[in-house]
């Protein structure tokens, strides 16, 4: 039984094939060597056309340093005791301002990129630019409008083809209610080619911008505290980037500036409503001392007099700057009160040094400028503007308690120096009445003039500021555009369509193999049975000859079947009866009638007498493959009306075999096999044969066969390649794990010549 062993796969070995087995996997996948090839030939193919046709697009690049708000000399004291540009700057709120689609509109408006113009060379369009010899200016948008791009040739000085029509230049053209108007740019149309066409792509302004803003790319360092920002644009033309990246900083520091404007101008606005008043006030007041000093005949006030003039006027001065700063907090505390939280003009905080509120006001309007850029892209109801609410809803309550604070200090101080002028009052009017009437008409003089003064000097420290104001960002390297295309890359496109040219026939062939429910090598077998394979045999083709094996000639499937012969050796019993053999299947066109029949003739060859019997008597076949009548046989025998010599047939060339036929289809097949004559009909057979081969019905569809195993001492079940189902091996499992057959193993039928098993090939050469 050792030798069997070897030549018989165990179930431990089973076992171990049950993992994968890289060189099968290999040697499977390199059958379809051809189709794989052709695959990525293909794909290489496509990959290198995809390169041709596709708009190659460039990186436009650029640095820009964002300043940090630090106090300096000169200029900048005089800025920060104005508290005109008080707070710092984040990066990231700069990031998302150079992306945002207020800035983008105005760049997209400026270098009129929602009209785009392309020149076919090749299999690709290329952009023009900059390089087109017409300027398209879009008159009356319209939806439809923008649908096609419209094609134009020139034609003349004052005429275009536009869509096959033709068009006067520097003229309304309207289509599908819209209206544009088309110009020539003569330096670049005098070289212009007038029978080349020109593709115009018109579209919608808001379209544009957010093509933009996606093609648009800023980052920050990622390690460090650098408020550095990376610009970052891909686009299919080097110049239009650089105008892109160039116009959108340019918008950008011109923002910025707007922005640091927004207070001194609000302050310009406040000064000059005062100056205005009190210039009228002062003027009146004037007056009044000239006309006094003209009825009572005095040109002077004595020295006590003077000196309580210039005390009360220096409190006076405390007490304007006091009601200035008072006022300029109820400015505030109405801004702040305000419910709606749309950006609105800041205001005025001319006179406060606290440094708290003035952080406070800065960090306000910039949350109600974030909040009105916000709603330019999102809804209102938005979680992002609702979170602006609640920020600035918080931050107006912090400023509100923030004023409420310094007003009560204020009033304190107001009090304290109103005190103070009336004891100085009290004072005055021990003086004579004339002198007194004249203080007091010189003082509401002086007062209206240190206040016109100091007004005036604030409004020249404004205007200062104003000249004086500059971005806060710096450009480090000013916009520059690769040589190379970034997309597509050709060795990268050539490489990932020749793996795709790999993958999809692997993955094909993979679902292929997952999908298809046919026994296709020994390895499907395996992991569905625990049955040993005893022997294969190679598919015939071109073949009408019913046995293949004979000692005149050598053929491979000739030798297929001494194998299984050899192996068949080692299962016989030694008891000096003869040796019982079932050759079966799970259904038809398996090839067990093929098996059976060339089994016995090889049987036979060894000079041992052998008879094959046909027990597939609802189908029968190999009568008709030996060109036997069925006129009697097994059916005959079994229902009597024939004897076992009646039904004996003898098989031509091959001495000592013999074949016992099915005979007449009978109606009750199983009924005969049950019958009395079947235990007369082997007990007679075994006495004439050493060997006794039954061909019986598939038992997948049939019982013929497991009436027929009490009487075998071994079964074969023949699994035919790319025909017997997986199914099919859970029944055979099955049968074999309930022991309904003795000895059971499996014949593989019908190897096609380009399946592998185990690594190699089947080949003719070796019998040629």
């Amino acid at each position: 039984m050792s030798m069997y062993n070897d030549l018989v796969i165990t179930e431990k070995d089973q076992q171990e094939e049950d993992s994968i087995n890289l060189k099968q996997l290999f040697y499977k996948y390199l059958s379809y060597w051809k189709w794989i090839v052709a695959s990525f030939i293909l794909f290489v193919l496509l990959g290198f056309l995809y390169t041709k046709i596709t708009t190659p697009i460039y990186e436009v690049q650029s640095s820009v340093l964002i300043k940090k708000n630090d106090s300096g000399a000169g200029a900048n004291d005089l800025m920060a005791q104005l508290n005109l540009f008080s707070g710092s700057k984040e990066t990231d709120n700069e990031v998302e301002i150079f992306k945002s689609y207020t800035l983008m509109e105005r760049v997209v408006e400026d270098l009129n990129l929602n009209v785009r113009y392309y020149k076919k060379e090749g299999l690709r369009k290329r952009e023009l630019y900059k390089d087109s010899p017409i300027r398209v200016e879009i008159i009356t948008p319209n939806d439809t409008l923008f649908q096609k791009p419209l094609k134009m040739k020139l034609t003349g000085e004052n005429n275009i083809k536009i869509n096959g029509e033709t068009c006067p230049l520097n003229a309304p053209v309207r289509q599908f209610s819209g209206a544009f108007k088309v110009m020539l740019i003569d330096s670049v149309a005098k070289t212009w080619d007038k029978d080349e066409e020109l593709t115009v792509a018109l579209s919608n302004k808001k379209a544009m911008v957010k093509n933009m803003q996606e093609a648009l790319s800023v980052t920050t360092p990622t390690k460090g505290n650098a408020t550095v920002l990376y610009l970052n644009l891909q686009v299919p033309n080097r110049d239009m980037g650089i105008d892109i990246l160039t116009k959108l900083i340019q918008k950008y520091n011109q923002a910025n500036v707007e922005d640091k404007n927004t207070v001194a101008a609000n302050t310009m606005a406040f000064i000059q409503e005062r100056i205005t008043l009190l210039s009228e006030e002062l003027n009146n007041a004037e007056k009044d001392v000239e006309r006094f000093k003209s009825a009572n005949q005095i040109t002077d006030i004595s020295a006590q007099s003077q000196l309580f003039l210039q005390s009360v006027q220096s409190k006076d001065a405390q007490l304007s700057q006091v009601n200035i700063q008072l006022g300029v907090l109820g400015n505030i505390e109405q801004y702040v009160l305000n419910k709606n939280n749309e950006a609105t003009s800041a205001p005025a905080t001319l006179g406060i040094g606290d440094p708290t509120l003035l952080g406070l006001i800065a960090q306000l309007t910039s949350l109600e400028t974030e909040r009105a850029k916000a709603l330019k892209t999102v809804r209102p109801d938005n979680p992002i503007v609702a979170a602006y609410d609640d920020q600035i809803s918080n931050l107006k309550q912090s400023i509100y308690a923030n004023i409420q604070t310094l007003k009560k200090g204020l009033e304190i101080t107001r009090r304290s120096i109103q005190n103070e002028n009336n004891q100085l009052e009290s004072m005055i009017r021990s003086i004579p009445q004339k002198e007194r009437e004249l203080v007091d008409i010189t003082r509401q003089q002086s007062i209206k003039n240190e206040l016109y003064v100091f007004l005036l000097s604030k409004k020249e420290e404004v205007a200062l500021s104003y000249a004086a104001t500059v971005s806060d960002s710096r450009i480090i390297d000013y916009p520059i555009s690769t040589d190379i295309p970034v997309k597509p890359v050709k060795r990268n496109i050539l490489l990932i369509f020749g793996l795709l040219g790999l993958i999809i026939p692997v993955g094909v062939i993979y679902l292929k193999e997952l999908i298809y429910n046919k026994v296709e090598n020994k390895s499907d077998v395996h992991k569905e049975t625990s049955i040993p394979i005893i022997g294969e045999i190679s598919f015939l083709e071109n073949n009408s000859a019913p046995i293949i094996i004979s000692l005149k000639e050598r053929n491979r499937q000739g030798e297929q079947f001494r194998s299984l012969r050899t192996n068949l050796q080692f299962l016989w019993k030694n008891d000096g009866n003869a040796n019982i053999v079932l050759i079966t299947s799970d259904t038809s066109g398996e090839g067990k009638s093929f098996v059976a029949l060339n089994l016995g003739a090889g049987l036979a060859l060894t000079g041992k007498k052998t008879v094959l019997l046909g027990f597939d008597m609802r189908h029968p076949q190999l009568q008709k493959r030996l060109n036997i009548k069925n006129s009697i046989g097994l059916s005959g025998y079994l229902s009597k009306q024939a004897e076992l010599d009646d039904i004996i047939y003898s098989i031509p060339e091959y001495a000592g075999y013999f074949f016992i036929p099915g005979g007449p289809i009978p109606p009750n097949p199983i009924e005969l096999m049950m019958g009395e004559k079947m235990p007369l009909l082997f007990e007679e057979l075994g006495k004439r044969f050493d060997y006794i081969v039954i061909d019986s019905p598939p038992v997948g569809l049939v019982s013929d066969a497991l009436i027929l195993e009490k009487y075998t001492d071994i079964t074969l079940y023949v699994v035919r390649h790319n025909y017997t189902t997986k199914e099919s091996l859970k029944n055979i499992e099955n049968l074999h794990k309930n022991d309904r057959f003795k000895k059971m193993n499996i014949v593989i039928n019908g190897v096609k010549d380009d399946t592998l098993y185990y690594g190699y090939k089947y080949k003719n050469t070796y019998y040629d």
